[in-house]
């Protein structure tokens, strides 16, 4: 089956179409990540480490989409380019309207890290400093911190990730550049389809990857949420049980920062020294029962031990789908036109491969192998050939079986663009 110009314009459309629906769903994303969501990790042990491990994944995952977006963007332009070019060498009656493309420039997607000092995880807004103190003394010493990842930030990330990965356009970007990919199935050229449908399989890879890894972000990223607000309520629990156990009169809410007592605290007894050891203890059979001391991987023995991070390890590797997308965003775009095209630093166009149906044999011996430069058509071609052989005014006829026609076809049907 011959594919008409109309069939390349029609996927360069849908190439567009889908670029715009992944800018629009990765916008939230960025919005996030770049803003309200930054120093959500915390920095205490494992959540420092948690959140340098997020950082890699959550960049390069931005980065994925960003790249498939303008790989889309940029292929539409080649697709486009090359209807163009097909339907004016094949005389297409409709003609084409020519396209209006631009080059695609490549973007690097940089983020602020997630991880901040938060604070200790203990804060108080009232009076007994010395249990505080002492407290806040043994935590340094026991933990260096506990976790003090920011909840509401993390909420906020969560919720964000989740609706990426759900939204439609990422969830269905493979599928629907199958379906355009599938427009070429049939194809005559074989050459040709499989340059076309190679690209279309690097950008599916790359919506698979990115399906992937989205998904893959957003699950760990609510468990570290959920598992932080379930630490964080055990302990204010714990230390406020404590409080009352030596006297301490707490009032009102717990406001503020994770770990924070709200209200007013007066001293109603001794046995500072003895709560705070009880209060270590309980916080620290907190790290052998709650989920979130698997995640940050963390262990006790003569200190704090932080393993490695397995949160995030069924996100794929997506440095390679990257460099891949790189190579269509690289690719030029060339439309042909009949303006004379000018200066030796133009790039050529490569000889083409093919049936010999395709290809203009008969032109004559003295204009074989002279390239036509890129964005040169087969009638500006052969008009700047005729020029040069014969002298400018020197030659006539433009029919069918004249030299000049005959050099358009071969221009036209036995170069083409580089890419």
């Amino acid at each position: 089956m011959r594919v008409d110009w109309a069939t390349y314009y029609d996927a360069a459309k849908r190439c567009h179409d889908l670029a715009t629906e992944l800018r629009s769903a990765d916008k939230p994303v960025h919005d996030a990540v770049k803003g309200e969501c930054a120093g959500m990790a915390g920095d205490s042990p494992g959540c420092r480490q948690w959140g340098e491990t997020y950082d890699r994944v959550a960049q390069q995952t931005m980065q994925s989409c960003t790249h498939l977006a303008d790989a889309l963007t940029n292929f539409g332009n080649v697709l486009y380019a090359n209807g163009y070019n097909y339907g004016i060498v094949n005389e297409s009656d409709p003609a084409p309207q020519a396209p209006t493309v631009q080059q695609v420039s490549e973007y690097k997607v940089t983020i602020p890290t997630s991880v901040h000092d938060n604070g200790n995880g203990v804060k108080h807004n009232g009076g007994v400093e010395q249990f505080f103190n002492e407290l806040t003394a043994k935590i340094v010493d026991t933990f260096h911190k506990l976790p003090n990842g920011d909840v509401d930030k993390l909420s906020k990330a969560a919720t964000t990730w989740k609706s990426f990965a759900e939204n439609a356009a990422v969830a269905g970007a493979s599928a629907q550049i199958a379906t355009i990919s599938a427009l070429f199935d049939e194809m005559d050229d074989p050459e040709n389809r499989k340059l076309i449908q190679d690209s279309f399989g690097i950008l599916k890879s790359g919506a698979d990857n990115l399906t992937a890894a989205s998904l893959n972000i957003a699950a760990p990223v609510a468990e570290y949420h959920d598992s932080m607000h379930e630490v964080g309520d055990a302990i204010k629990s714990l230390m406020t049980g404590f409080a009352w156990a030596v006297g301490l009169l707490v009032t009102g809410a717990i406001v503020g920062a994770l770990f924070t007592f709200g209200g007013s605290i007066v001293v109603g007894g001794g046995g500072v020294g003895l709560a705070v050891a009880d209060t270590i203890s309980a916080i620290r059979g907190l790290y052998t029962t709650k989920r979130l001391f698997q995640i940050l991987q963390i262990t006790l023995v003569a200190g704090v031990t932080v393993g490695v991070i397995e949160a995030f390890d069924k996100v794929p590797s997506l440095t390679e789908s990257i460099q891949a997308l790189a190579t269509i965003i690289a690719m030029k775009v060339y439309v042909d036109s009949d303006d004379a095209v000018g200066g030796t630093d133009r790039p050529l166009k490569v000889p083409a491969s093919g049936s010999g149906k395709d290809k203009a044999s008969d032109a004559p011996s003295w204009a074989k192998g002279k390239a036509p430069y890129v964005g040169e058509s087969g009638k500006a071609y052969a008009r700047r050939l005729m020029d040069e052989h014969y002298g400018p005014g020197n030659w006539e006829g433009t029919g069918p079986n004249s030299e000049f026609n005959k050099i358009k076809k071969y221009g036209d049907r036995s170069w083409k663009n580089p890419n």
